[in-house]
């Protein structure tokens, strides 16, 4: 990796990311809370999460989310723990790269035989 400042960014952005998709979260659950349980609210708890929810879709055709409890309570207890997840995944992916990338830079420096 000839470029430090990417991988810089990249150091950065493995933080960054993660906890702005986090505050994210929370708006969209706040936001959740204030709408009338119509259907509309849970479209955007359900946009938000869509890896996770496309993926439930699919294991359990017609079903997902069934938590038990009243109409936002079963929505919390998908959306948290699914926010929570897919921001681990994306710090630990931002992460990945970040090492990959730098690794690849200690490699290539010059007299650095294996």
């Amino acid at each position: 990796m000839r470029n430090p400042r990417l991988l810089r960014w990249l150091q950065g952005a493995a933080v960054i990311l993660p906890l702005l998709y986090l505050l994210g979260g929370a708006i969209v659950l706040l936001l959740f809370y204030r709408t009338p349980p119509d259907g509309l609210g849970n479209l955007f708890v359900f946009l938000y999460t869509l890896p996770l929810a496309l993926l439930g879709h699919r294991l359990w055709p017609g079903q997902f989310p069934f938590m038990p409890g009243g109409y936002y309570l079963a929505h919390t207890l998908y959306f948290i723990p699914s926010v929570l997840l897919l921001a681990g995944l994306l710090w630990l992916a931002l992460r990945a790269v970040a090492r990959w990338l730098a690794r690849g830079r200690s490699h290539a420096q010059p007299g650095n035989q294996q």
